[in-house]
């Protein structure tokens, strides 16, 4: 190989490991910050995902973590101009351990998020990206841990994709839970709570036929407000009349003038003949700033899931 050809090929795989940070390993998650742009150009939005494997047989937690726990977070530091967007969640799972109910992660967990570039940033510089992550990981234990990563994109006229970034950013997106959100749910509060999804008079919809043909099974309700519900205690469910109907007990800390039902549904529906788990959100999850380009598509109802 010539010395041109090597150098070259060395200045290549610099430029494509610049949009990928470099991994943060602790005992229990490898935690990495992936982009799928490899170069960025002025006013673009880019996607950005936040890789975490988490030792097996310990859990990370949701945005609303249940009776304990905390979710995991990015502390930024950004080039004048940049913002970051809120950390995109999958829908969880149930955890019990006596009588402590939890919403985890688990295994490998890919959360998306967006990154703005002003649009007078200077083309030829490189952005450098720092986000402090921490994380509480649990077994039957949990263990505060954290970790700083890092990435340098170049800005150029034009920006160019990543292709391992694009591939994760992609199957991120695609683990979110699909959007409900103009069809809305019935929230009334007694001296229980009763949540309906989807609301009166929504339009037919993938809930709503799955009832109807009795496709839909194991129903969980996830609340995004963490002082909403009592997390331990059993969810009483009903299937029927196109929708599900959930009558909940509120958590000690419940205040009725705050009260609100945003949050996930999750269920089992038979597409097929065959069980597939399926999450539906209602109502924005918290946090503000911009949302991958194809997040907030499809959350408008402007994009087709797959």
């Amino acid at each position: 190989m010539s010395l041109r050809a090597f150098l070259f090929s060395v200045l290549a795989l610099f430029a494509a490991g610049a949009a990928h940070a470099q991994p943060v390993r602790t005992q229990n998650v490898e935690t990495e910050l992936v982009s799928s742009r490899a170069a960025v150009a002025p006013g673009e939005t880019v996607t950005l995902v936040l890789r975490q494997k988490i030792r097996a047989g310990w859990h990370t937690y949701w945005i609303n973590p249940g009776d304990s726990g905390e979710p995991t977070r990015l502390t930024w530091t950004l080039p004048p101009g940049f913002a970051a967007g809120p950390l995109l969640h999958p829908a969880p799972r149930v955890d019990q351990l006596g009588p402590v109910t939890t919403y985890v992660h688990e295994g490998e967990v890919l959360y998306p998020l967006a990154v703005e570039v002003p649009a007078n940033a200077r083309v030829g510089a490189n952005a450098s990206l720092s986000a402090k992550a921490n994380w509480l990981v649990c077994d039957e234990i949990c263990i505060p841990e954290e970790g700083v990563l890092e990435l340098s994109l170049p800005v150029r006229a034009e920006g160019r994709d990543d292709a391992r970034g694009t591939s994760l950013a992609r199957e991120a997106i695609d683990a979110l839970p699909e959007a409900m959100t103009p069809l809305g749910f019935d929230f009334e509060v007694g001296d229980e709570i009763e949540i309906s999804f989807p609301g009166t008079g929504a339009p037919d919809n993938a809930i709503t036929a799955a009832v109807a043909d009795g496709r839909l099974r194991n129903p969980v309700y996830f609340p995004y407000a963490q002082s909403l519900i009592d997390h331990a205690a059993p969810q009483k469910v009903e299937i029927g009349e196109g929708a599900v109907t959930f009558e909940l007990a509120p958590s000690l800390s419940f205040n009725r003038a705050d009260a609100k039902g945003e949050g996930l549904l999750v269920a089992e529906i038979n597409e097929g003949g065959r069980w597939t788990k399926r999450a539906f959100m209602f109502g924005a999850p918290p946090g503000e700033g911009p949302l991958p380009a194809l997040v907030a598509a499809r959350w408008a109802g402007e994009a087709p899931l797959n």
